[in-house]
This record gives structure tokens, C-alpha cells and sequence, in this order.
């Protein structure tokens, strides 16, 4: 089998789907829905199928330490990108324990923005916080690239800056993702099946 290809999932894994835009809603009832299962399942292995744009970086850290919260309860997580992770929600998927990319799916990293205005002091004081918030999802980004078997060129804050300059984005495919160890396996296309007929007969795979 190949190394960088995950196997299916164990049939005792819960699987959870956050496919939204962060906001603070969507992250406090996502996040309420995790500790609800939790409670009901102690020490249980999750995964979260995500597929988001991005939004504001408060709400995806509440995502990403209560990732490493649930994980801290005994709990092995998974989190698999399916279809697009752009902008911070980039950065939690760092949090799982194994990092999983569909095969099709994109990664999408750039420069942290903001809509400063009003007197220059406001600004300049606006300009620093985005700076740090920069500094810190970059580093999230990179924190586990080094580590990562599958690696062959590890991702550095140096490499992130480079390609995002001048406010471009960054996109990546799966294998270039793998490359730069953001994850850890990708999950192939599977083979076309026929559909089960009606009469419930094993499916066939087609030739």
C-alpha cells in the first residue's frame, strides 16, 4: 500500500462535516456540537470532513484549541480537506492528528488582511496586531512541517512569505501539500462503481 495514502476509516470513527464560512456562529455551534458527542462518546476517534473559505482568525482558533482540546480528552482526530481550506481555515487543520487531503481538493494560503481606517494611530495600531496575527498563523501553518515524514521539502515561514507576497495567493494541490508536509496522507479518487440494482445485488466494479 502506499505510504502517503490513508486507509479507510475504522467503522467506529464519528464523522462530523463543517462546511461553512468561520464566523463566530458557525464556530460556537460547531464547536458545541463536538463537546455535545464528546460527553455521549469519552476517548471516541472523530473526523471532520472540512471544506471552508476561511474567515475571521478569533473564530478559527476557537476551532483550532478546541481541536486540541478534544484530543486532549483522549479522543484521536482526523481531519480530512475536502474540497477547498483557504485562508485560516488552512492553519486548523493543523490540529488533528492525522491531516488528510482529497486527492482534488486545494489549500489556499496568503497574507492576513485587514479594513483599517480612521485616525493614523488607529491604523498603525491595527497594522501592528495584523502583523502578529501574520506571525502567528504562519507559524501554526509551519509547526508540524518539519516533522512530517511524507516531507520532502518541509514548509517554512520563509517559503510562505515568498509565495505570498505582494498579497498573492498561494494555492497548493494535494500533492504539493504532501510535498511541503501539511499533511499527512491523501485520499485517492476511488474507481467509477455501477450503481446497486434494484434487486440488491453485490456491487460490480466496472471494467
Amino acid at each position: 500500500m502506499n505510504e502517503n495514502v490513508i486507509p479507510p476509516a475504522d467503522v467506529t470513527t464519528a464523522n462530523f462535516v463543517f462546511g461553512l464560512h468561520i464566523d463566530a456562529a458557525a464556530a460556537r455551534d460547531f464547536c458545541i456540537s463536538l463537546y455535545s458527542w464528546s460527553k455521549n462518546n469519552p476517548c471516541k476517534p472523530l473526523r471532520i470532513n472540512q471544506h471552508s473559505t476561511g474567515g475571521n482568525i478569533g473564530d478559527a482558533e476557537l476551532l483550532y484549541e478546541t481541536y486540541t482540546h478534544l484530543r486532549s480528552l483522549g479522543h484521536h482526530l482526523t481531519i480530512a480537506i475536502h474540497g477547498r481550506a483557504t485562508s485560516c481555515s488552512s492553519w486548523v487543520v493543523q490540529a488533528a492528528d492525522v491531516r488528510v487531503m482529497g486527492a482534488i481538493s486545494e489549500i489556499c494560503i496568503h497574507e492576513v488582511s485587514s479594513k483599517a481606517e480612521g485616525a493614523l494611530s488607529i491604523m498603525m495600531r491595527e497594522i501592528e496586531r495584523v502583523q502578529h496575527l501574520q506571525k502567528k498563523t504562519f507559524a501554526i501553518t509551519c509547526s508540524r512541517t518539519a516533522s512530517t515524514k511524507t516531507a520532502k521539502t518541509p514548509l517554512t515561514v520563509e517559503i510562505i512569505r515568498e509565495k505570498t507576497a505582494e498579497g498573492r495567493d498561494w494555492w497548493l494541490t494535494a500533492d504539493e501539500a504532501l510535498n511541503y508536509g501539511l499533511i499527512d496522507a491523501i485520499e485517492p479518487v476511488l474507481p467509477y462503481r455501477e450503481a446497486l440494482p434494484v434487486t440488491g445485488q453485490a456491487c460490480v466494479t466496472a471494467a
